[in-house]
C-alpha cells in the first residue's frame, strides 16, 4: 500500500503469500486477490480462487463473497449457479448486504436450473429491508412487469417511491407513471417535480428528455416553479445529489 515505504507491489505479494502458506486468512484473501488480478505476481485466476476457498473455509466473509461472484461469472472456476447461491448466501447469513442482492439477481437472470422469479422477488425485498435501494426499485420492476405472474401497479409505484430517495431510476419511472397518468392520477406538476430530480437521465436519455419537454409546453410557468420547488424540498429533506443510481446490471428501463 506504500504505507511508511516506498510501495512494491511484489515484495508486498511475497510477505502476504508467507503469512498465507502460515495459514492467515486475512492473507490467503489478499494472496487471492493479488493472483486473481495479477497484482505484484502473475495473474492466474484459478490460483486466486484456489485461495479464496482457503481463506473461505476459514470463515472469512470477503473470500466467501468472492467465491460466490467467482462461481456466477464462471472466472478461475466452472461457472455453477448453484453453489454460487450456497456461497453467496453464506455471506448473507454473515452480513454481507450485498450477497442478498446478489443471490436474488442469479434467481432473477441466472441459469434456468436455478431461475426461480418468486424466490428472487422474495431476496430483493430482504435485500431492500436491508436498506438496499436498487433492490426496492427492482422490487418496482418485478410487479410493474408481472415478473411473477402478479401485475400490481399499486405496489410498484409505492416500491419506486422508497427507492426514489436514492435511485434516479426509481424517479424516472415515477416521472412516466404521472406523467401518463398510469396507476396515478394525472399529475403534469409531479411528473415534472421527478424529472427535476434526474437531471443527468434527463441529460443522457433522449426518450426521458422529450418527456420533459413535451411537460414544458403543456406546463405554465408558474407550475415549472412549483414542481422545481417541491423536487429541490425533496432533495434537500432526503439529501440528494444529482449523480445518478442506474447500476449497470443489464437492466433498461422501460
Amino acid at each position: 500500500m506504500g504505507r511508511d515505504m516506498e510501495k512494491n507491489l511484489e515484495k508486498g505479494a511475497e510477505w502476504l503469500l508467507k503469512a498465507a502458506n502460515q495459514g492467515h486468512p486475512e492473507a490467503q484473501y489478499a494472496t487471492g486477490r493479488c493472483y486473481f488480478y495479477g497484482r505484484g505476481m502473475p495473474r492466474n485466476k484459478e490460483i486466486g480462487v484456489g485461495w479464496y476457498y482457503k481463506s473461505a473455509m476459514q470463515e472469512n466473509i470477503n473470500a466467501i463473497y468472492a467465491l460466490g461472484e467467482c462461481l456466477f461469472q464462471g472466472e478461475g472456476v466452472q461457472r455453477n449457479h448453484v453453489e454460487s447461491i450456497n456461497w453467496y448466501s453464506k455471506a448473507a447469513a454473515k452480513g454481507e448486504r450485498g450477497a442478498q442482492f446478489s443471490v436474488a439477481r442469479i434467481l432473477e437472470i441466472g441459469d434456468p436450473s436455478v431461475r426461480n422469479p418468486l424466490k428472487a422477488l422474495e431476496q430483493y425485498k430482504k435485500s431492500a429491508q436491508d436498506g438496499d435501494s436498487h433492490s426496492e426499485f427492482l422490487v418496482g420492476t418485478f410487479y410493474e412487469e408481472g415478473k411473477t405472474g402478479q401485475l400490481d401497479l399499486n405496489k410498484a409505484i409505492q416500491s419506486y417511491k422508497k427507492a426514489a430517495r436514492d435511485s434516479e431510476l426509481a424517479r424516472v419511472k415515477l416521472a412516466g407513471f404521472y406523467a401518463k397518468g398510469v396507476g396515478v392520477t394525472l399529475d403534469s406538476v409531479e411528473a415534472y417535480k421527478w424529472l427535476e430530480l434526474s437531471k443527468l437521465r434527463v441529460e443522457s436519455d433522449p426518450p426521458t428528455r422529450q418527456i420533459k419537454q413535451q411537460l414544458e409546453t403543456i406546463l405554465t410557468p408558474v407550475q415549472i416553479k412549483s414542481a422545481q420547488a417541491q423536487a429541490e424540498a425533496f432533495a434537500k429533506e432526503y439529501n440528494i445529489q444529482q449523480q445518478s443510481m442506474a447500476f449497470d446490471f443489464g437492466y433498461q428501463p422501460k
